[in-house]
């Protein structure tokens, strides 16, 4: 399926092995893009794209390929973001529900710490996972705001 675009990812430069490949095919198949070209978009992206310098490629080749293909309207996310926006007090968590937020955090922290072996690679993971996640919503967005304040800064990252 879509072995085209598998084509002009490479055309582009952007290095995408088979296994990779396979991954997205097995991932389509359990339905995870949802008959949805801008999740499509970013399943294919986080399977495929090893290195942040190839988003560029990748979107490019992603573009040509799809190019004059009809996305249905995602305007139900829009609705849902805008009400979130409108809406910070929907984020009040009572001290039970911090602690069980709490509490979940120390053990991904520490299943990642096993991960990575290393306290500074680590934190140089974990930064760069923590941005790429709140790249997600707008900077000035009532849920970037409160998630900013509460994703805990690993410190000790190391520079590029």
């Amino acid at each position: 399926m879509f072995e085209g675009f598998f084509y002009a990812l490479r055309a582009h430069g952007v290095p995408v092995a088979m296994d990779e490949w396979l991954l997205l095919q097995e991932a389509l198949g359990r339905g995870l893009a949802d008959s949805s070209l801008s999740r499509f978009h970013a399943l294919a992206r986080s399977l495929l794209v090893k290195s942040e310098r190839h988003f560029d490629d990748y979107d490019v080749a992603f573009a040509a390929y799809f190019d004059g293909v009809e996305q249905a309207d995602d305007g139900i996310a829009d609705h849902v973001w805008r009400w979130l926006d409108e809406h910070p007090e929907a984020f009040d968590l009572t001290d039970d529900q911090r602690a069980q937020i709490d509490r979940a955090m120390e053990r991904i922290d520490l299943d990642a710490m096993r991960q990575h072996r290393c306290p500074r690679r680590f934190a140089r993971a974990y930064a760069k996972d923590r941005a790429r996640f709140l790249r997600n919503w707008p900077a000035d967005s009532a849920l970037y705001r409160l998630l900013d304040q509460r994703l805990p800064q690993v410190p000790g990252t190391c520079p590029e």
